[in-house]
């Protein structure tokens, strides 16, 4: 917003521009909350894949018994 928007509204000169403005920043910081929290949940499922995928669980999984397959029973 143009800072003489902002100075007015500051001023008290304009009560509805200084409501429509504080709503703003409101629902900007509602708008960062969301981003944020979005930011820890996927940091917090990449953690946990990591912990799953671990390379000693990688290696478990592709350990491979010579001249079995997993049609040969």
């Amino acid at each position: 917003m143009p800072n003489s928007l902002q100075s007015v509204a500051q001023q008290g000169k304009n009560p509805d521009l200084k409501d429509v403005m504080e709503q703003m920043q409101t629902l900007r910081q509602s708008q960062c909350e969301r981003i944020a929290n979005a930011i820890a949940d996927c940091d917090k499922e990449i953690l946990l894949q990591k912990l799953t995928n671990s390379p000693i669980n990688k290696i478990e999984k592709e350990h491979v018994v010579p001249g079995h397959t997993r049609h040969s029973g």
